[in-house]
């Protein structure tokens, strides 16, 4: 399975957690960070290729992929 992704890089999962922080990708509740293994269960479960679009925000001309949706849901 191929992700596409831009991926960020920490140390360890504590790292991976501040590096959410710092980045203001959480809203202050506790975080998980998404693993390309958590997203690839995931797409695998829901029987989606990760290019598959789910959904396309006319307003915004943006593709919302099955990958952008596991990664925000694992």
């Amino acid at each position: 399975m191929q992700l596409t992704s831009r991926r960020h890089m920490a140390p360890d999962i504590a790292g991976a957690i501040e590096l959410c922080y710092t980045n203001g990708w959480t809203d202050g509740l506790p975080v998980v960070p998404p693993t390309a293994d958590r997203v690839e269960a995931m797409l695998a479960a829901a029987g989606l290729e990760p290019q598959h679009q789910l959904a396309f925000i006319e307003n915004r001309q943006v593709s919302v992929t099955a990958e952008k949706v596991a990664i925000n849901a694992v």
